[in-house]
């Protein structure tokens, strides 16, 4: 569904990647692979399966009283991608039939349409026709989706992958149908994990949190007015780091050192964060092995920002509705491979 989730699995040398635009509710490409679609993808744009799936809406599966592996449903911290009057199962779809064609990502009929995307692709692509390998990379999205605005915990997730391990049974099968059984190979991986949604945690008596980049970048650049009298010494705060204007430092006279090291304690203060490092120094800073490995191999000369903040167990930068992913802990990092 996501265009970072059909290009890049697929790599520089890929004769085609295509995927979701929920505006306009097809398939599309880049001009990095062609100018326009083939005729095949135009043909299977034209079906518009999703407003099929709009029509039938999303019940359980099975039996809600069945879905033992979930909280209640329409919990206060749950997101609400199909309208504040949808509360919970089932979900009525039909208005978004012929609009809002993107809704599908956040429903499991997002991981069906992408199967029925790549038996198109397998079909009109002849793949797996002849005795050269082929390969075929498919991303389903859809759990991202309805993970982060129902969280891990949900009956919303737990009926996903219920509905993804049925579809893929049936992927399975018509590979065995078409191609032939033990003529191909499957592995299973994943990009990332999630962290419970913090209203969760703390329904659970479990400390967490959200931090917001916004905020603390005023903090921060608030605090150091007062201390250096300079203004906007921060740039950015994103992606767990902070980045410093250094033109900012030299025109107010401030050692960057001197900055780094309040900047340093500074973050310190705040409830989510468990630890920070300058990013110019990580070989030179204690930190635990794991950490250390993350860190070093995330950075990039050209793009990394300078200071490195790590968050608390159960904290992620976000919002209270839903949840989000990043953090180095395992229950956010640790990912399956599967042959």
């Amino acid at each position: 569904m996501k265009d970072r989730g059909a290009i890049l699995p697929a790599g520089h040398s890929a004769d085609a990647a295509y995927w979701f635009d929920g505006r306009s509710g097809n398939f599309v490409t880049s001009t990095y692979y062609m100018n326009e679609e083939p005729a095949w993808v135009k043909a299977f744009n034209a079906r518009k399966l999703m407003n099929g799936y709009f029509e039938k809406g999303w019940s359980t599966l099975y039996p809600v009283e069945t879905y033992v592996q979930s909280t209640k449903d329409d919990k206060p911290y749950e997101g609400k991608p199909f309208g504040a009057d949808q509360r919970g199962f089932p979900y009525d779809l039909k208005k978004f039939v012929d609009k809002s064609f993107g809704t599908v990502s956040s429903t499991p009929y997002g991981n069906t349409l992408t199967i029925e995307m790549a038996k198109a692709a397998i079909e009109n692509e002849k793949l797996g026709a002849d005795d050269i390998t082929d390969m075929l990379t498919v991303s389903f999205s859809s759990p991202d989706y309805i993970g982060h605005a129902f969280g891990p915990n949900s009956i919303e997730v737990e009926d996903t992958y219920l509905r993804l391990d049925r579809d893929l049974s049936s992927f399975f099968k018509y590979l065995d149908t078409k191609l032939g059984k033990g003529q191909y190979m499957v592995f299973l991986t994943a990009d990332h994990a999630v962290a419970h949604v913090p209203g969760f945690m703390k329904e659970n008596n479990l400390p967490a949190g959200t931090f917001d980049d916004a905020a603390v970048r005023k903090w921060i650049n608030d605090n150091a007015e007062k201390k250096f009298s300079i203004k906007n010494a921060v740039e950015q705060v994103i992606n767990y780091q902070l980045y410093i204007d250094y033109a900012v430092l030299e025109a107010g006279k401030v050692d960057r050192d001197d900055f780094k090291a309040w900047a340093l304690e500074e973050l310190k203060q705040h409830p989510a964060i468990m630890s920070t490092f300058d990013l110019h120094e990580v070989p030179e800073t204690p930190m635990p092995a794991k950490i250390r490995n993350m860190i070093e191999n995330g950075f990039n000369q050209k793009l990394s920002g300078d200071i490195q903040f790590v968050f608390n167990p159960g904290w992620f930068d976000g919002w209270d509705k839903g949840t989000t992913h990043g953090s180095w802990n395992p229950y956010d990092s640790h990912i399956p491979l599967l042959w």
